[in-house]
């Protein structure tokens, strides 16, 4: 797979004009996708109890999912007492997600499996730190450009996004590493060893 060139850095501007439209709070860790069971959303949750009780001005913004998941969402954050810093927002137009990335802090994938992880990419060509599960695809999409932590482990979680959170050379750091990395997924770059991959087997 390839990121779309629309995935970069954005301005301020862009980003508080998306921030004002779909009410976001100021800082917060991003979930984009499906939030199906194996993507690791009860760990999330369970992570921003834990991190709520140190940093109580971080968020969760969840972009994906239907009503039926945002009102499952609702009610795990709800028994969690954490609804206050639980956005869940759908259909967010393809234009509108590179200032969403990059508004957040960082981005989440605490995957229990993934065949691939656009959102990885996706978020290092706009300049986000990640934490991601150590499993799976994961590791090999992000290089040395992420956290890296346990599935299904909600306080090593909690762990890689208070880390991430708390420091700033450390977000400096997967930033310049992250834009670096995303180069290698532009689509003629993909083409280029989908091609060599087929040549080899002809």
């Amino acid at each position: 797979l390839g990121v779309d060139p629309a995935f970069r850095p954005c301005s301020q501007e862009r980003i508080d004009l998306i921030r004002q439209k779909h009410r976001l709070p100021d800082r917060y860790v991003l979930f984009v996708g499906n939030p199906k069971p194996h993507k690791g959303i009860v760990q999330l949750l369970q992570a921003m109890k834990t991190i709520s009780r140190q940093y109580n001005d971080l968020s969760l913004v969840i972009a994906g999912g239907t009503q039926v998941d945002k009102t499952r969402i609702h009610g795990l954050a709800s028994g969690l007492g954490i609804t206050e810093l639980v956005k869940v927002v759908s259909g967010i137009p393809i234009d509108e997600l590179p200032p969403l990335y990059c508004g957040a802090e960082m981005l989440a994938m605490p995957s229990l499996w993934e065949g691939f992880g656009l959102p990885l990419v996706e978020a290092m060509a706009c300049g986000v730190p990640i934490v991601c599960s150590n499993v799976s695809s994961l590791p090999e999409v992000v290089g040395d450009a992420a956290v890296l932590v346990k599935p299904g482990d909600a306080l090593d979680l909690a762990a890689g996004i208070a880390t991430l959170f708390s420091s700033s050379s450390l977000q400096k750091d997967l930033r310049k590493r992250g834009i670096s990395r995303a180069v290698t997924y532009r689509w003629e770059n993909t083409v280029e060893a989908t091609l060599a991959a087929y040549r080899s087997v002809i």
